[in-house]
């Protein structure tokens, strides 16, 4: 029997166009879910339940954001022992942070274990999980909708920075702020993503190399005795590729 080619066509793009309403749908689903997922994780932290765009003005211009104390994380942990602490950019995101035993099973997995696209906040496997070290790598997804790291992309923008210009990490111990110094697309065999730097030459290397490729200019310099944080997230231009946007911990904070 003969197959008519323009029928063949019709047949074939029908199924193509079933099969991406079916992933849209799924994608929609699993980010739904998150979203619940992440406010369930809220409500146990005890940090309240307010907009992102309300949060309140302080008075030297920057936002306070939902978590103004230490918080006790036991509730989370006694769902997941993998909670580390909670990241806030107020305005921006606030999440859950884990920390795994690779950089691999938060990508695929919530913050209270389970499967989905969205994944976790997730601190790189072999960083203190007190914050000590000098430079320590979080991940996260950079998701369509802006959840998870997807609204990082907007640090191109230096008014999005003076908005939005601190990232708070909480815990029991209470909170340590971070103003952001640097954002760019950099390759991930760059310094950013080695593990080894403890010698003062290598940590000014780290630090110039995210001033020299940072696409905003905010003015703060670190230096090799502060702590810094980079909040790694994906392009979409290709698997060698991501977006950082790096902070220093205040020394009053």
């Amino acid at each position: 029997m003969r197959i008519n080619p323009r029928r063949f066509f019709e047949i074939f793009f029908l199924a193509l166009l079933c099969v991406c309403l079916l992933m849209l749908w799924w994608y929609g689903t699993e980010c739904w879910r998150a979203g619940q997922l992440h406010q369930e994780a809220a409500l146990l932290a005890g940090i309240p339940d307010r907009a992102s765009d309300t949060s309140e003005v302080l008075s030297d211009g920057t936002s306070a954001g939902a978590v103004s104390v230490g918080l006790d994380l036991s509730p989370l942990r006694e769902v997941n022992a993998d909670v580390v602490c909670w990241i806030e950019i107020p305005g921006v995101l606030s999440y859950p942070v884990l920390q795994g035993e690779d950089n691999a099973y938060y990508l695929s997995h919530a913050w209270d274990g389970e499967a989905n696209a969205a994944g976790a906040v997730f601190l790189d496997y072999r960083a203190s999980a007190g914050l000590t070290d000098f430079h320590t790598l979080l991940y996260g997804h950079r998701m369509r909708d802006g959840s998870m790291f997807g609204s990082l992309k907007q640090y191109s923008d230096v008014g999005f920075w003076q908005e939005h210009p601190s990232v708070c990490l909480s815990d029991e111990d209470g909170i340590r702020r971070y103003d952001i110094f640097a954002a760019y697309e950099v390759g991930v065999a760059e310094i950013v993503y080695r593990q080894d730097l403890s010698s003062a030459e290598d940590r000014l290397e780290l630090i110039r190399f995210g001033l020299d490729n940072s696409v905003i200019e905010t003015g703060i310099v670190p230096t090799v005795t502060d702590t810094i944080i980079t909040l790694s997230t994906c392009t979409g231009s290709g698997h060698n590729a991501r977006w950082v946007v790096q902070a220093v911990r205040c020394q009053e904070a």
